[in-house]
């Protein structure tokens, strides 16, 4: 029987924590065009060359499907439950842009540095 009705009206106002406690489990999985093509838009201000952004998207996608895939896994083998959602996803490509902003800054620094200790180095 559907608890929908008076029933569960009256069960609501007895026991409120019943919807105010409660979350709905709406985590779902996005397609593999939907991925990429989010993962393409978000590379997309990147200065790298396409070919690169695609394999990048690639790759993220890739990584996104694998930590579903094992999740399902984990469920089977331990019980445990891990959810992987979009937003996840959305975390994982702007982790990438992050990452790659700092090293291209650290390996700019660092080279700037060098150039700087040769030009020393040719003065004397």
């Amino acid at each position: 029987t559907s608890p929908v009705g008076e029933a569960f009206r009256n069960r609501i106002r007895k026991f409120p924590a019943l919807s105010s406690c409660t979350t709905i489990d709406w985590f779902s999985e996005w397609p593999l065009d939907a991925l990429k093509e989010v993962a393409t838009a978000m590379l997309s201000p990147v200065d790298l060359p396409d070919k690169m952004k695609a394999s990048a998207a690639e790759v993220l996608v890739t990584l996104q499907k694998s930590v579903e895939e094992m999740s399902h896994k984990m469920i089977l083998e331990v019980k445990r439950y891990n959810y992987v959602t979009p937003r996840n996803f959305l975390e994982l490509v702007e982790g990438y842009r992050r990452l790659l902003e700092e090293k291209r800054k650290a390996i700019g620094d660092a080279a700037n540095k060098l150039l700087g200790g040769l030009k020393k180095l040719d003065d004397t």
